[in-house]
C-alpha cells in the first residue's frame, strides 16, 4: 500500500511494510494489485513508488516484476451482462478512474514498461483467465464445489471476494504465471487440489496454461 499501511487491523508483516520490505530485502519476483481508485495515472505512481522503493537495494536489479490483473465487480445483477463481455469494454486514457479490464490493464502495463525500459514486467493474467472461462462456462456448465457453475459470476462469493472455485482459479494462475509451468505439472497443495472438483480443475488448468503461455504477447502492446 503507497500509505505504508501494514496490514488488517495493524497487523504489521514479517517484513514490515512496503517502505521497509522493498528497499531492505532481496526479492525474486514483486507482485503488485492495483485497486480501485481516482484514474489510472494515479495507479501509476503508487506502482512507480513501489518499482523505485524496490531498486534501492543493488540485489532487485533483475527483480521480474509482475502486475496482478485483478477480477470485476460482481453486482450480482442479471442486468450487468456476460464477464467476458465487460471484460473487452472500452478504456481510453490512464486518466479515467480505474476500471478492471482488459484494456485498462494492456494501458497500464504499456505505460510502467515505458517507464521502466529496465525492469522485466510482465503480467499474473486472472482476469484474463476469468474471461476465458466465462464464455467456456457459458458454453457448457461444470459442477463446482457447492453448485453448477454456468459463468465466470459463479465463481464469486459477493461482490469482490472469491469463492473456494475462484480462489482456486486465481492461485493457480498465479503459480503457473510464476513458475511458467502447466498447472498439470505442478505440484499442488492436496487440500487445495482436493476443495474443487475433478471436473472443473481440468477446465481451469486448461484455460490457465492457454492464457498464461499468451499472456506476454498479449499485453506488450497496448489494446485500441
Amino acid at each position: 500500500n503507497p500509505m505504508g499501511v501494514g496490514g488488517l487491523e495493524g497487523w504489521v508483516p514479517f517484513y514490515g511494510v512496503w517502505s521497509e520490505a522493498l528497499p531492505g530485502h532481496p526479492w525474486d519476483y514483486v507482485a503488485i494489485q492495483t485497486f480501485f481508485g481516482p484514474s489510472g495515472v494515479a495507479e501509476v505512481a503508487g506502482i512507480q513508488a513501489f518499482i523505485d522503493a524496490l531498486g534501492v537495494h543493488p540485489a532487485n536489479a533483475g527483480t521480474r516484476i509482475y502486475l496482478y490483473e485483478t477480477w470485476q465487480w460482481n453486482e450480482w445483477s442479471s442486468s450487468q451482462g456476460a464477464y467476458a463481455t465487460l471484460w473487452e469494454r472500452p478504456y481510453r486514457t490512464l486518466r479515467q478512474p480505474i476500471e478492471p479490464n482488459a484494456r485498462f490493464f494492456s494501458r497500464l502495463l504499456h505505460r510502467l514498461r515505458l517507464d521502466n525500459p529496465s525492469r522485466t514486467i510482465g503480467v499474473i493474467p486472472v482476469g484474463e483467465v476469468f474471461a476465458v472461462l466465462d464464455n467456456r462456462l457459458r458454453a457448457q456448465a461444470v459442477e463446482g464445489s457447492s453448485r453448477t457453475l454456468r459463468s465466470a459470476w459463479d465463481l464469486y462469493q459477493d461482490v469482490i471476494h472469491l469463492g473456494r472455485d475462484g480462489a482456486y482459479v486465481a492461485h493457480v494462475t498465479t503459480v503457473s504465471t510464476l513458475l511458467n509451468r502447466n498447472p498439470d505439472e505442478m505440484v499442488l497443495d492436496p487440500g487445495l487440489v482436493g476443495s474443487v472438483t475433478p471436473e472443473f480443475r481440468a477446465l481451469v488448468h486448461k484455460v490457465v496454461w492457454l492464457v498464461v503461455g499468451r499472456s506476454n504477447r498479449l499485453f506488450e502492446t497496448t489494446r485500441e
